[in-house]
């Protein structure tokens, strides 16, 4: 089964790429998931083009050929998860800025809209695996998400959670770019897998 080398390998070559930057004094060539409006070229292309591209594949990658079983060879993986692509930057564009917009908020404000924020990100966890596996628009994408997560609220929060406690304690302490790009890689991986087998398995009990 070529479904872990794929993967890993997609994986295996970013956190490669960013020893070499790292190693070879390149540091503004480590690629890393930004967590806020990028800042730089590099972190324009990492926001709207990799790692919608990236989260594409994955996402196209473990719904028809791990959940699905489907024997498809990787280009037409790729070749139909890049076709989303559009969509996808769009969405990803939405909740790149959402997030910039409660980070620059009052910390008062924060205090006050950080629960309807997790509740809301949660009901939307599947907007991204509608638009790759559903072939949705982004308003259906959003509806979706929204109608899927329906009693299944906790089970996603607590699956998206587990990918999160990878990352907290490195935020905590304010991390270096390699560590972010390291951290923030694995951790996005591993939680596109996730939420993308949790999709087709709520999508094939609907």
């Amino acid at each position: 089964m070529l479904a872990a080398p794929f993967l890993l390998g997609m994986l295996g070559g970013l956190l490669l790429w960013n020893l070499f930057a790292h190693f070879s004094d390149l540091s503004w060539l480590i690629l890393a998931p930004s967590t806020g409006l990028p800042k730089s070229i590099i972190e324009i292309i990492v926001d709207f083009v990799l790692f919608p591209a990236l989260n594409a594949i994955v996402i196209r990658f473990v719904y028809l050929v791990i959940a699905k079983k489907k024997a498809l060879g990787m280009v037409e993986v790729i070749l139909s998860a890049l076709a989303r692509l559009p969509t996808l930057v769009g969405l990803h564009a939405i909740f790149v800025i959402a997030g910039y917009i409660f980070a620059i908020m009052p910390e008062i404000l924060q205090l006050i809209a950080v629960i309807p924020a997790i509740f809301v990100g949660v009901k939307l966890i599947f907007a991204y695996q509608a638009i790759v596996a559903g072939e949705a628009d982004l308003g259906e994408a959003l509806s979706t998400s929204w109608a899927l997560t329906e009693g299944n609220w906790w089970r996603m929060f607590f699956l998206a959670l587990l990918p999160s406690c990878l990352v907290i304690p490195f935020l905590l302490e304010g991390p270096s770019r390699i560590v972010e790009g390291t951290v923030g890689w694995i951790s996005d991986f591993w939680l596109w897998c996730i939420v993308t087998y949790a999709y087709a398995q709520l999508v094939t009990h609907q």
